[in-house]
């Protein structure tokens, strides 16, 4: 059966939204390879790519000698969550006891999240060293009888490990669901700490927000005030045309006695035009008006639908969690 451990530290998932760490990976897969590679840690790391999560697993070939390779460190470092896989050997590998210790480092300093994962193991034999466990751990100080304070970090993280939230697999269990299961949990904790990872000091965020919406709300004032005047002057030639053939359809005795009627006309039509202008420059002011009040509101309206939205994201994360967070046992 498999079962989720939860017991002295807190999860470390309520500091994901609080740091702006920049993160290649989204998960670093931390495991025995000659316990786990080929069966539950390779069926894990399949699932996890194919879910779209970015997760770093070490090739075997990387594995020689007992120092840590300054690109797993790294690895480690450039990763979101780490996901420690404790099998029967996993102590007896001094790479994978530095590894943890950096892991933990890194949750400290870079606040990335750790899980455990005890497979087909009593998270109580890693915790108090007992077991396997408790022999590799012996086996180590046998061999650095010089550097004892490394033995002691090694055993102190790994009680630490033991005592976050993880999940535990024994053998008489469904290997797929449980694989499913911690997938479907990394996939939250992931989505939540990239949708919802806001800057503690958002500085310069309001000023683009302005030059969006100016973008995708503001309509071209310019241009409808071109259309408007180009309205008018058409009015203003029709009008001419009027009066032209109006006076064209008078009597030739009408005609000649009034001598020069088309430059009276044109200098009246000059004369309406000039008076019209203070009316026309209103007008331009009051449709202007018009359309920033109609913009303002349009704005406002897209502010609110946003806000109700944002909020039932949340909303709707917070009862995902709750309903998640049901599923836990402690030991």
């Amino acid at each position: 059966m498999d079962s989720t451990t939860s017991e002295g530290a807190s999860s470390s998932s309520s500091s994901s939204t609080s740091y702006t760490h920049s993160w290649p990976y989204d998960v670093f897969l931390s495991f025995r390879g000659e316990d786990t590679r080929y069966n539950f840690v390779g069926h894990l790391y399949n699932n996890l790519v194919q879910k779209g999560i970015k997760t770093f697993m070490d090739d075997e070939a990387l594995k020689r000698g007992e120092e840590i390779s300054l690109g797993l460190l790294k690895a480690i470092e450039d990763s979101r969550i780490s996901v420690v896989v404790f099998s029967e050997n996993y102590a007896s590998s001094q790479w994978c006891l530095d590894e943890l210790v950096h892991i933990f480092h890194c949750k400290e300093q870079l606040q990335q999240m750790v899980f455990p994962v005890f497979y087909k193991l009593d998270p109580s034999d890693v915790r108090n060293q007992r077991k396997s466990f408790g022999k590799a751990l012996a086996d180590h100080e046998s061999k650095l009888k010089d550097n004892m304070d490394k033995v002691l970090r090694w055993r102190e993280t790994l009680t630490k490990a033991a005592n976050l939230s993880g999940w535990s697999f024994l053998a008489d269990g469904h290997e797929y669901k449980f694989i499913q299961k911690i997938v479907e949990e990394i996939s939250v904790h992931v989505l939540e700490s990239t949708h919802l990872n806001v800057a503690k000091y958002p500085v310069g965020i309001e000023s683009r927000v302005k030059q969006s919406s100016s973008v995708f709300l503001d309509p071209p004032v310019l241009d409808r005030k071109q259309l408007a005047l180009q309205r008018r002057q058409g009015q203003t030639e029709d009008q001419k045309r009027h009066q032209h053939h109006f006076l064209s359809s008078l009597s030739p005795s009408n005609r000649s006695s009034d001598a020069a009627p088309p430059a009276t006309t044109a200098n009246s039509d000059q004369d309406r035009d000039r008076d019209r202008s203070p009316s026309m420059a209103q007008d331009f002011r009051q449709l202007d008006t018009q359309i920033r009040r109609k913009t303002c509101l349009q704005k406002n309206e897209i502010r609110i639908v946003l806000g109700f939205l944002t909020a039932l994201f949340l909303i709707i994360i917070v009862l995902y969690l709750l309903a998640k967070s049901k599923t836990f046992s402690v030991f």
